[in-house]
């Protein structure tokens, strides 16, 4: 019997900066897709490697059958660092390909400058369907 990895909780690995980072969104949530941190959170949360809209549903969402407005986008590691951004692996029980994405600074939630600063990590990227 195979064992799913991702059942396995894993400890933290450096991120290299040609490593590709999946960033998961869905219509259903709202107008906008993709954004960075809700006004109350301090980082954006994003899966280590490059995956489906379908994959990362399930990831994510634990949904089984994926939504028709699920997407995906990606970006490097190194392309989110160039940015300023820390990208650090946090990998959880229930997700051990997390990766946080954090403002260049201390403290608090994101500001508009921030959001629109992650945004152009995936200038080179686009978004991609399920």
């Amino acid at each position: 019997m195979a064992i799913d990895r991702r059942s396995i909780a894993q400890e933290p690995v450096r991120l290299l900066d040609d490593e590709e980072l999946t960033h998961y969104g869905c219509a259903a949530t709202g107008p906008t897709v993709f954004r960075g941190p809700k006004d109350d959170e301090t980082e954006a949360s994003m899966i280590h490697g490059r995956i489906t809209a379908a994959e990362a549903a399930i990831l994510v969402r634990k949904r089984w059958t994926p939504d028709p407005r699920d997407r995906v986008r990606y970006t490097t590691v190194g392309h989110l660092r160039r940015l300023k951004f820390d990208v650090v692996h946090t990998p959880n029980s229930s997700n051990p390909d997390h990766v946080s994405v954090r403002a260049p600074r201390v403290e608090g939630p994101w500001n508009d400058d921030e959001r629109a600063q992650l945004e152009k990590a995936f200038d080179l990227y686009g978004e991609g369907g399920a």
